[in-house]
C-alpha cells in the first residue's frame, strides 16, 4: 500500500506536492511542492513569484530541506547520477515575455543557469499530471534529454550546445 513519507503542510493543505524522483545516491527523495500564499489551489497565480520549489526529503533523518526556489518556481527535478547537478524548469519574463526555460543548478557551489528555451509549463494551472514533461540526464552527468518544441532533444550541460533527437512514432 506504500508508505507516506511527507506530511502535508497543514491539514488543510489542497495544492500539488508530487513528482518525486529519487536521489542517486538513494538516500533521499526530491519533490515538487507549491508554496505560494494560503492553503487552497488558485487558479492563475503569478507565474512571476516563487510558486513552487523542490525539497529532498531525507530517508534516514525524516528531515526536509528547500534544494531550488525562486522567482519563477522551480519544478520537475532531475539531479544528475553522479549527483552534481539539479536539472529544473522555471518561469521567467525576458523582455517583457514570459518563458519556460530549462535550468540547472549546481549542487555543490549554488550556481544556477539558464540552459534551453522550453514550452510553457503548468505552474499557474492544475498540474496533476505534473507541471512539465519529465527529462532525464544521459548516464554520465554531461548531457540531458528533454521535450520542447514538439521534439526531442538532448544539451550538453557544459557547452549548452542542443541537438534534435530523430525520431518517428
Amino acid at each position: 500500500n506504500g508508505v507516506q513519507l511527507v506530511e502535508r503542510p497543514s491539514e488543510a493543505f489542497q495544492k500539488e506536492q508530487g513528482e518525486p524522483v529519487f536521489d542517486p545516491a538513494g538516500g533521499g527523495i526530491y519533490y515538487t511542492r507549491a508554496i505560494s500564499s494560503g492553503s487552497t489551489f488558485t487558479y492563475a497565480d503569478d507565474s512571476n513569484g516563487d510558486l513552487f520549489n523542490i525539497f529532498r526529503y531525507d530517508l534516514e533523518s525524516g528531515e526536509t530541506e528547500t534544494i531550488v526556489d525562486g522567482a519563477g518556481g522551480a519544478v520537475c527535478a532531475a539531479p544528475s547520477p553522479d549527483g552534481r547537478h539539479m536539472a529544473f524548469v522555471r518561469r521567467e519574463r525576458i523582455n517583457d515575455v514570459l518563458t519556460t526555460g530549462l535550468y540547472v543548478k549546481d549542487l555543490i557551489s549554488g550556481a544556477t543557469r539558464r540552459l534551453h528555451d522550453l514550452d510553457r509549463d503548468n505552474q499557474e494551472t492544475w498540474g496533476v499530471m505534473g507541471m512539465y514533461p519529465n527529462m532525464d540526464w544521459t548516464p554520465d552527468s554531461e548531457s540531458i534529454v528533454f521535450w520542447a518544441g514538439g521534439g526531442v532533444h538532448r544539451i550538453d550541460v557544459e557547452s549548452g550546445q542542443a541537438e534534435a533527437i530523430p525520431f518517428r512514432v
